[in-house]
């Protein structure tokens, strides 16, 4: 997969009962197509706007968006349905886990 730009979707879930642990994955979408186009800042704002903003309905933050602890399966759905829409091999998924205080 070929970045000339790329994309990113941050989310970040609970991942123990006492909030201190979180889990935070990463979605890398590609803009190089497999025809030789490129994804545009147009396509992929529209991709958003339709695909993935209204599956985040917690709101956003200016690095990423979150979701209640069910995310996964909302970020599996994002990433297939990009790979379908814009003709793409893969998109990159990084999975971390991070002790936070408030």
């Amino acid at each position: 997969m070929r970045f000339s730009r790329r994309f990113v979707l941050t989310a970040a879930t609970t991942a123990s009962p006492d909030s201190s642990l979180w889990k935070r994955t990463e979605l890398y979408f590609g803009t190089a197509k497999l025809n030789g186009g490129e994804v545009t800042e147009k396509e992929f704002a529209d991709f958003s706007a339709k695909d993935i903003t209204p599956r985040f309905p917690d709101g956003f933050a200016a690095t990423g968006q979150w979701r209640s602890s069910s995310g996964a399966v909302v970020l599996e759905q994002i990433h297939t349905d990009y790979k379908h829409l814009f003709d793409q091999e893969s998109v990159l998924r990084t999975d971390s886990t991070a002790r936070v205080s408030f």
